[in-house]
């Protein structure tokens, strides 16, 4: 895709309800979208997972009867399963995608690689860059 064809991009994200100027739908500018693609696609399946294991996804309530008991089905290792597959899918959305650039640098390697690393590694099926 030739850059200038490169749409506006625009986060879908409700406004914090408790964030007295919190972001409502931002735009995303290519230099931010290649940030954090290329840092979201470093992660391995073992650190999403703990993430979601960390967070404590499985005690939310939706995922519970009322006697406290998961609903039928659903243990700590499917619901943290679901929203580990939700990140990865979401995860390679952006990866893929591509927008505007603001301002696009010369040199894209603090963007691209802002750990100055020898190689960057990529979990993502697509390239974020």
């Amino acid at each position: 895709m030739n850059e200038a064809d490169c749409p506006a991009c625009q986060a879908q994200l409700s406004k914090s309800l408790t964030a007295k100027d919190g972001l409502g739908d931002p735009t995303i500018s290519e230099e931010g979208r290649r940030f954090l693609a290329g840092l979201m696609c470093q992660l391995t399946d073992e650190q999403i997972s703990d993430l979601f294991k960390a967070s404590r996804v499985a005690s939310m309530p939706k995922y519970h009867n009322s006697d406290g008991s998961f609903k039928q089905g659903l243990d700590d290792a499917a619901i943290e399963k679901q929203w580990v597959e939700a990140f990865k899918a979401k995860r390679e959305e952006l990866a893929k995608g591509r927008c505007r650039w603001n301002n696009k640098p010369a040199n894209l390697t603090a963007i691209d690689n802002p750990m100055g690393l020898a190689t960057v590694p990529n979990h993502c099926a697509a390239s974020p860059f």
